[in-house]
């Protein structure tokens, strides 16, 4: 894994997209993923540079759960990271960054309340359903209400927009911005909500910062009771068995559908399974060389070779999805057992050079 040298915190990357819109003041992040990418372009706004792997490691955005009785966008829901929001107020708290998070059940006070927001100077950071977004590709819009954006200024009848997965600012109509901010009606509805920091600190513990974020991100992979077999590393292994089921319980055509609605979440709706892991190994390495902590550094490695692992399954997978024949239902869960295995290793691993960190620290 390799990434620039960083120093204190690891500042933000310094390229931006050209783009005919301009905001003063105010440069646009390409990142990896939205929630992330927004927080990282919100501090870097705020003079308090710091780069979207540090943000996502600092905010404990890894995670997995297979949860077969939740069902979004139709499918059984997966997901690859911590629960939206999390990341924003996680990397705030550890930061000593506050922070103000706002939600909505009129539309009308939420668009009149990030005029007001807006008006005041402020980068305003919006959780939407993306399939409202206009400027989105067609090919992209779902209705994914856990979408992320920074709403920079208010133009007419149009929001001049950074979106971290996009290339360049965007004006959104008033209209479909409202839409997006205000739909859906299952338990991600994002109910209008917008959040913005409010002050920073002016010495991080950036030390403190990582190790509570590796021992939360620890606690949430190894640690949660049994009786949850749907998350954590065990609930890869759950993954693997309700796919091994799926043709014979729900059918064939289902079952394709299903294993479909698996591999967007991975591959195609944030950066899913295996970027999240590329992004997370991002953070082993900036910390690690941050702080001075070598046995974190080479821990990058392995994570690596974990987002490798679960790119080959969502490769075999989206193949049999798409109905080819060369690969088989049985041919999936080895694949995934294996992912489970080297998770399991990895975050043992990380687990005991967070504690021998620790006790180095205390000494």
């Amino acid at each position: 894994m390799t990434s620039p040298a960083p120093t204190a915190l690891v500042p933000a990357p310094s390229d931006g997209a050209a783009t005919d819109l301009a905001v003063a003041g105010f440069r646009h992040l390409h990142a990896g993923h939205c929630e992330s990418g927004v927080t990282a372009s919100l501090f870097r706004a705020g003079g308090f540079p710091l780069s979207e792997p540090m943000v996502f490691g600092i905010g404990g955005g890894l995670f997995f759960a297979h949860f077969s009785f939740v069902r979004v966008m139709g499918h059984p829901l997966t997901t690859f990271r911590s629960f939206p929001g999390g990341i924003f107020k996680n990397a705030c708290k550890r930061l000593g960054v506050t922070f103000k998070r706002e939600s909505f059940t009129n539309p009308q006070k939420g668009m009149a309340r990030l005029d007001a927001v807006l008006g005041e100077g402020r980068r305003v950071g919006l959780q939407v359903n993306i399939f409202w977004l206009p400027y989105i590709p067609r090919p992209m819009r779902v209705h994914f209400n856990g979408h992320n954006l920074i709403v920079l200024e208010r133009r007419g009848d149009n929001y001049v927009v950074s979106d971290p997965v996009m290339e360049c600012l965007f004006e959104c109509p008033a209209d479909s911005l409202r839409r997006a901010r205000f739909s859906g009606s299952h338990a991600f509805m994002p109910r209008g909500l917008l959040y913005y920091p409010t002050r920073y600190g002016d010495s991080p513990d950036s030390r403190r910062a990582v190790e509570q974020s590796l021992e939360e991100t620890c606690r949430h992979m190894l640690r949660i009771p049994a009786i949850f077999p749907w998350m954590g590393v065990r609930g890869i292994g759950h993954l693997a068995r309700e796919i091994a089921a799926w043709p014979a319980r729900h059918g064939d055509e289902k079952a394709r559908e299903w294993l479909a609605g698996v591999v967007r979440m991975q591959e195609e709706i944030g950066t899913g399974g295996a970027g999240f892991r590329f992004i997370f190994a991002a953070y082993l390495q900036q910390a690690g060389e941050s702080l001075g902590w070598n046995a974190l550094t080479a821990l990058s490695e392995p994570a690596t070779a974990v987002g490798d692992q679960w790119r080959a399954f969502a490769v075999q997978a989206s193949r049999l999805a798409r109905g080819r024949t060369d690969v088989e239902w049985g041919a999936l869960a080895p694949l995934l057992e294996n992912v489970e295995r080297a998770e399991v290793a990895l975050f043992r691993e990380l687990d005991a050079v967070r504690v021998g960190r620790r006790l180095l620290s205390a000494g």
